[in-house]
C-alpha cells in the first residue's frame, strides 16, 4: 500500500514538473517572440507614461509629426514633436548606445562608418522584425551622398547597442522612438526627417576641429543646422551642385539634381538674411577661439584630448553593459594616443585605462542558473551575436 502512495505521489510530481516546464517554456517563447512580433508585438507597444505626460506638456499629441536629430560627438539623439503653431518643440533626447567609426561622413560599403547628412524616413522604411529589436532606415545613400559616389546599405537606427556602421539604441529607448514614428505616420506624416551631424555645430565646435579634412562638408551642414535652429521648423532639403540647399524655391520650374549645377533660386529674404548673419557670427566667433590659442599645436592637441574623450566614453557605455568593444575602437584610441604623445603633450600612453568589458555568459552556462541553462544569458547572447 506504501508502495503504491508512493509511486502515485511521484506520477504527480512528474506531471507537475511537466506542466511547470510547458509554461516556462512557452514564456520564454514569448519574450522571444515578442521582438519578432508574436502575442505582444513591440513594434505596436503603447507610448509610456512619462513621454504621454511631456506631450500633454508640449500641448501635442503622439500623432503629431516628429523630427529627429542625431550628434556623435555627444552620443545623443532627440525627438522633437511639431506644435499647432508649426515649430518644433523638443520633447526628449536619448543617449546613443553605440555608433560606428569616427566623426565624418560615411563613404562606402564596409568603412563602418555612420552617416552623416540629411535623410528622409517613410513607412517603407520602418522595420518591426529587425534583428535588432526594432529598426528604421535612414534611406542612405541620399541624392547627395549618391553624387558623391558614396555606397553603403541598410543605415539604420535600431536597437541592441550593437552597431556596425548605425545608430544604436538599448532596447526600451528604440521602443518608444519607433512607438512615436509609428504614431506620427498613423497620424498622417508621409515622412519624417533625421538631421545626423559629426557634433553640435556651435562656434567652438567647428573651432576645433577646424583643420579637419571634412570641414567643408561639415560647414554645409551646419546651413541646415541653422535653419532649423533659428526657425524651429523643419527645412526643405534639395541637393545640386553637389551640396546640400535649403528652404530653396527654383525658378521657372526647374529642378534640384544633386549631381547637376544648381538652378537659379530664391530662399525668402528675412529668411536668409538671418541664417546669414548668424554663419557670419559664428565665424567670427570661431577665428576669435582659434587667435586664443597660442600655437597650431595647442589646437590640435585640443582637438585630440576631445577625441580621445569620445573614445573612451563610447568604450565606457559598452563596459557600463557588459559589452565587448571592437579591435577598431581600441586602435582608434591608441591612435590619438600616439599622436598625441608625439606632440609632446603625452608621457605615458593611457590605453590602460580603457576598462575591460565583464565577461558574457555563453548559452549553456551555469551563470545565474542551478540547472546549468540562464534563460537571461541566452536571450543577451541571441542579441549580441
Amino acid at each position: 500500500m506504501k508502495d503504491r502512495i508512493q509511486s502515485s505521489v511521484r506520477r504527480v510530481k512528474r506531471r507537475a514538473l511537466r506542466s511547470v516546464a510547458t509554461v516556462c517554456l512557452l514564456g520564454g517563447l514569448t519574450v522571444l517572440a515578442g521582438c519578432y512580433g508574436g502575442d505582444f508585438d513591440v513594434a505596436n507597444a503603447p507610448l509610456p507614461g512619462d513621454v504621454i505626460k511631456t506631450m500633454d506638456k508640449l500641448g501635442v499629441t503622439a500623432y503629431d509629426p516628429i523630427f529627429i536629430r542625431v550628434f556623435k560627438k555627444e552620443a545623443e539623439l532627440e525627438v522633437w514633436k511639431r506644435q499647432s503653431s508649426g515649430e518644433m518643440a523638443l520633447l526628449k533626447t536619448y543617449e546613443i548606445c553605440a555608433w560606428s567609426g569616427e566623426l565624418g561622413p560615411k563613404f562606402k560599403e564596409g568603412d563602418r562608418q555612420a552617416p552623416e547628412g540629411f535623410y528622409s524616413v517613410t513607412p517603407g522604411l520602418m522595420n518591426p522584425n529587425s534583428s535588432f529589436h526594432l529598426a528604421f532606415n535612414l534611406g542612405f545613400p541620399n541624392a547627395f551622398d549618391r553624387s558623391h559616389d558614396r555606397t553603403g546599405s541598410f543605415l539604420m537606427v535600431h536597437g541592441a547597442c550593437s552597431s556596425a556602421g548605425c545608430y544604436s539604441m538599448e532596447n526600451e529607448q528604440m521602443e518608444e522612438i519607433y512607438a512615436l514614428a509609428r504614431d506620427a505616420f498613423t497620424g498622417g506624416q508621409q515622412a519624417f526627417q533625421v538631421h545626423a551631424f559629426p557634433f553640435r555645430m556651435t562656434p567652438e565646435n567647428m573651432a576645433l576641429f577646424s583643420a579637419d579634412e571634412h570641414m567643408p562638408f561639415w560647414r554645409n551642414l551646419k546651413e541646415g543646422y541653422e535653419h532649423f535652429e533659428l526657425t524651429r521648423m523643419e527645412p526643405t532639403v534639395h541637393a545640386c551642385g553637389r551640396r546640400y540647399v535649403f528652404n530653396a524655391t527654383a525658378k521657372d520650374d526647374e529642378t534640384f539634381e544633386a549631381d547637376k549645377p544648381c538652378p537659379d533660386y530664391e530662399v525668402t529674404p528675412a529668411l536668409k538674411r538671418v541664417v546669414d548673419a548668424k554663419i557670419l557670427g559664428d565665424r567670427a566667433r570661431e577665428r576669435a577661439i582659434t587667435k586664443s590659442w597660442t600655437t597650431p599645436e595647442e589646437r590640435r592637441y585640443r582637438e585630440l584630448t576631445t577625441r580621445l574623450k569620445i573614445e573612451k566614453e563610447r568604450v565606457q557605455r559598452f563596459a557600463d553593459r557588459g559589452l565587448g568593444f571592437s579591435s577598431h575602437q581600441k586602435r582608434r584610441v591608441v591612435e590619438i594616443e600616439r599622436q598625441l604623445a608625439d606632440l609632446g603633450f603625452v608621457e605615458q600612453p593611457v590605453v590602460a585605462d580603457i576598462p575591460s568589458p565583464r565577461p558574457r555568459p555563453l548559452p549553456g552556462s551555469t551563470a545565474g542558473s542551478s540547472d546549468g541553462f540562464s534563460p537571461a544569458a541566452f536571450v543577451s547572447s541571441f542579441w549580441r551575436n
